[in-house]
């Protein structure tokens, strides 16, 4: 998985390409931990695909409500990181951080 990848910090752009062809046609059917797992794994090993990212910012707009505080940080994280400019969902996901922030821990406060 890109989650994998990025944690155990391998560098292979041959896997991670094919990885992410996979997740551009898949994208629509991950599940909020599955969104926020792959922008931050796209953040943490710098990948510039647009695509991909615009696909992953695209599902998450209509799986927002369902992200938990963890989900809201890795992707906010992830999308700071990666400097993508996607005003809506910023916007989305910070109105839902307002309403489950009491449920937010240190690490998720400071990450957010």
């Amino acid at each position: 998985t890109m989650w994998a990848l990025a944690t155990l910090k391998v560098q292979s752009p041959e896997l991670v390409q094919m990885l992410s062809s996979v997740c551009l046609r898949k994208a629509g059917d991950f599940n909020p931990q599955a969104l926020a797992n792959t922008m931050w794994a796209l953040a943490t090993l710098k990948v510039q695909n647009l695509d991909l990212v615009q696909m992953v910012c695209s599902v998450c707009l209509r799986k927002v409500e369902d992200f938990t505080p963890q989900d809201l940080s890795n992707t906010m994280w992830a999308l700071a990181t990666l400097k993508v400019q996607s005003p809506e969902l910023v916007q989305m996901l910070s109105s839902v951080c307002l309403r489950k922030a009491g449920d937010f821990n240190p690490q998720a406060l400071a990450n957010t």
